[in-house]
């Protein structure tokens, strides 16, 4: 707010400055991208609730992508690091699982994701 002093008239007045803001919500690659990763973390957060553990508890999150030429594949193989920094925990592919008993696997569930969920 800007307060202006007239010399001719012996009178205040308040004039409010105006802004505009222009926002551009066009969705980029690197949004789209960002949106996955969160997606993908919101649903590994919600499978340790289910399965009971609590956040300091020692898990690695392994994960598999039915085509390894799609775009989840490209997503999850390039921001792996910036996943684990977000779950706080390992976060490998199934093909990496050296011990494939399955003695240790706490929970197991196939979840559908689609990127076109953010087009």
């Amino acid at each position: 707010m800007m307060r202006i002093r007239s010399t001719q008239k012996q009178c205040d007045s308040w004039e409010c400055s105006l802004f505009v803001v222009l926002l551009d919500f066009t969705a980029d690659a690197s949004m789209k991208d960002e949106g996955l990763i969160h997606e993908i973390a919101s649903r590994v957060e919600k499978r340790r609730s289910e399965a009971k553990l609590n956040p300091t508890d020692d898990i690695i999150v392994y994960y598999s992508v039915e085509s390894e030429t799609s775009e989840i594949a490209r997503v999850v193989t390039k921001q792996q690091n910036e996943i684990e920094a977000i779950l706080k925990k390992p976060f490998a592919s199934l093909n990496n699982l050296t011990n494939k008993d399955n003695s240790n696997v706490v929970i197991t569930k196939k979840l559908p994701l689609s990127f076109a969920f953010f087009n």
